[in-house]
């Protein structure tokens, strides 16, 4: 079993186009690295502007998860 507990993310960053009049959205694959089962929270900085397809998640040992952020039009 592992001492460490690991989330890797990628792509690690989200690019969006400005100005944009329609939602965009990106695929963020989050994937549990270690040998623990993990729980995780998503956290926006801006949640009228930002939509994530979960805010809680547990990822099994190894397990992985596909999180959609939709950023609005501005």
């Amino acid at each position: 079993m592992s001492d460490r507990s690991e989330i890797s993310a990628s792509p690690t960053v989200l690019d969006y186009v400005y100005p944009a009049d329609h939602q965009q959205r990106a695929v963020l694959k989050i994937k549990n690295e270690s040998d623990l089962r993990l729980a995780l929270k998503i956290k926006t900085t801006n949640n009228s502007c930002f939509k994530v397809s979960f805010v809680y998640a547990v990822l099994e040992p190894r397990g992985e998860k596909k999180l959609t952020v939709g950023c609005a039009p501005i």
